[in-house]
């Protein structure tokens, strides 16, 4: 405990050394997780990306591309498990993307506006700026997120290795709801008000989709690909969950050597120039 004479702007822990790069970086396609914890979350993460590979090590990868063509079906998976730390609504923690820096070579300004106007009518409290000096998109966690498992204790949640299926009946007292009904009732601000993530449950947040290629870093739209270090300016595409106070739950940011020559965070010789 800080002592009430030492200002509250001093924090009461100072870490001792700096993280090495092996306990920041999150292991890929190696079929194991990594523990972490944030000021509102502690759990594990898992990531699977199609076509990532690790040249140096070949032995570690130990995700098969049929995972890709039969299980999910889908060209990356992160699954983050375990325990809120403090209980909070469901219309309190949001997932989306932020973004430090303006995009550059982006479709006319009217294009860009009619889109974000689209989305936010399909979305109700989705919140979007993609062309101011940092963009964002921010929806309700419970609402986006491909599949939310719930369990009572962390012997009872389901293996993060497994092909975690929908199981949400205890956020909404017992009863499960299909994933199509969880999506509108915790998507939508004022339904999801009424349900909490408590302290006591193991939630299992599953995010996939067979749109996004990290190992090209592009989207795949079927008839092109469309490149995104061209109008991402450096940023990184991030997974992350936060709460409407700026508390992050979790955010895991994700490079690809493509962003390198604009990006503030790159190591010695690959970072933008000033």
């Amino acid at each position: 405990k800080v002592p009430s004479k030492v200002p509250s702007k001093v924090p009461s822990k100072v870490p001792s050394k700096v993280p090495s790069p092996v306990d920041t970086c999150c292991p890929v396609n190696t079929e194991t997780w990594m523990s972490f914890e944030s000021e509102l979350f502690v759990g594990k993460i898992v990531c699977r990306f199609k076509g990532i590979g690790c040249p140096a090590n070949p032995a570690a990868v130990k995700t098969k591309e049929d995972f890709f063509k039969t299980q999910k079906r889908c060209t990356f998976q992160v699954l983050v498990q375990g325990r809120f730390k403090e209980r909070v609504r469901a219309s309190e923690i949001q997932t989306g993307g932020e973004f430090g820096k303006p995009f550059q070579d982006v479709p006319p300004h009217y294009l860009i506006k009619a889109g974000c106007k689209f989305f936010q009518a399909l979305t109700p409290g989705l919140e979007i700026d993609l062309l101011c000096d940092e963009p964002y998109y921010m929806a309700l966690l419970g609402g986006t997120v491909t599949t939310l498992a719930i369990d009572e204790t962390e012997d009872k949640a389901a293996d993060p290795l497994s092909d975690v299926a929908e199981d949400n009946g205890r956020i909404f007292g017992g009863e499960g709801y299909s994933v199509s009904r969880r999506s509108r009732t915790l998507g939508n601000p004022d339904t999801a008000a009424e349900h909490w993530y408590n302290t006591s449950d193991v939630y299992t947040f599953d995010y996939f989709q067979s749109v996004l290629l990290f190992d090209e870093y592009c989207l795949d739209i079927g008839i092109v690909k469309l490149r995104l270090d061209r109008h991402l300016n450096g940023n990184p595409i991030c997974i992350m969950a936060k709460h409407v106070d700026g508390r992050y739950v979790y955010n895991f940011e994700i490079f690809h050597e493509c962003l390198l020559s604009k990006s503030d965070q790159a190591p010695p010789g690959y970072g933008a120039k000033t």
